[in-house]
């Protein structure tokens, strides 16, 4: 598992710098940009103005006055995580985003086998996690971007729904909810959940019901 998602990070990262070098006087960050300036780019430049000066008290507007774009459209716990590491560490901040979405990503990688084992053979499971490192936009689990720390959340989430663990999963809910917009869909599912569980409460009772 290890070996997997290490050999595709590799070659993720040789195809970002590839692609960084490729990079015009014109673009976000310049030509010839270092590794890990490149992979802030794009929403990673919004976390990282997040992680430096914090959300406006008021929605700036343009001049036809309409709202302009600006931090609120991103959450804020991957930012704050990202700048507390960075804090702690002393380490530029796009090379703390870089780490921390790494990592994040191999964490869901493990969390999705083993939420797969419930239900698939072990070489399925296997299967479905080298498909998962390898996707066309595996890239993005080491970019500055909440994804990777999202997408571990949200099989956190699912794994403890299927455990049945609400002690832990409502937090987790509230923090995924607040890395990416996700907490009303993911309501949404608790919702469809209960009312399955509740059609089937003669063969599955609640607890402290009677079978």
């Amino acid at each position: 598992m290890v070996l997997v998602y290490a050999a595709a990070r590799v070659l993720t990262t040789i195809a970002l710098a590839l692609t960084a070098t490729q990079l015009t006087p014109q673009s976000r960050a310049g030509a010839n940009p270092d590794f890990f300036s490149y992979t802030a780019l794009w929403d990673g430049y919004w976390y990282w103005y997040i992680a430096a000066v914090g959300y406006p008290h008021q929605l700036p507007l343009d001049a036809a006055g309409h709202v302009a774009e600006n931090q609120w459209a991103f959450m804020p716990v991957y930012p704050w995580f990202v700048s507390g590491l960075a804090a702690v560490t002393g380490t530029f901040w796009p090379a703390a985003a870089f780490l921390v979405s790494l990592l994040f990503g191999f964490g869901a990688a493990l969390l999705l086998y083993r939420l797969f084992l419930l239900r698939l053979a072990e070489d399925q499971a296997f299967f479905a996690v080298v498909l998962f490192s390898v996707a066309p936009l595996s890239f993005i689990f080491q970019m500055a971007y909440a994804e990777a720390m999202h997408t571990f959340l949200l099989v956190l989430a699912l794994y403890l729904l299927t455990q049945r663990r609400w002690l832990w999963l409502f937090p987790v809910t509230a923090v995924m909810a607040l890395t990416r917009p996700s907490g009303l869909a993911f309501a949404l599912a608790l919702s469809i959940y209960w009312l399955v569980r509740f059609r089937m409460r003669d063969r599955d009772p609640f607890p402290g019901e009677s079978s």
